[in-house]
């Protein structure tokens, strides 16, 4: 849900080789059912890792706990990629 820029810095400072979608309005958020009540910290977005085919099609996802850390499941998620031959 952040902005452009906030979203450019986070991927220059991060080596990110990829565009990072910009939501400020949440309006991708809420369609796709990723805001979640946290409490103290009121509405956020939920974290997920997707694995797409070539086509698009969602072929599995990973989501990502409360107060897990964004890097929990890469080496699974690269298992699951070798085996399906997506990227």
């Amino acid at each position: 849900m952040d902005e452009p820029d906030d979203n450019a810095e986070f991927r220059k400072a991060e080596g990110l080789r990829y565009e990072l979608v910009s939501d400020p309005g949440k309006e991708l958020a809420e369609e796709l059912g990723l805001l979640k009540e946290t409490g103290d910290y009121g509405l956020r977005t939920a974290r997920y890792t997707y694995l797409l085919d070539p086509n698009g099609t969602i072929l599995r996802i990973w989501e990502v706990g409360p107060g897990e850390a964004i890097d929990v499941h890469p080496d699974e998620v690269l298992q699951a990629v070798l085996q399906t031959g997506a990227s």
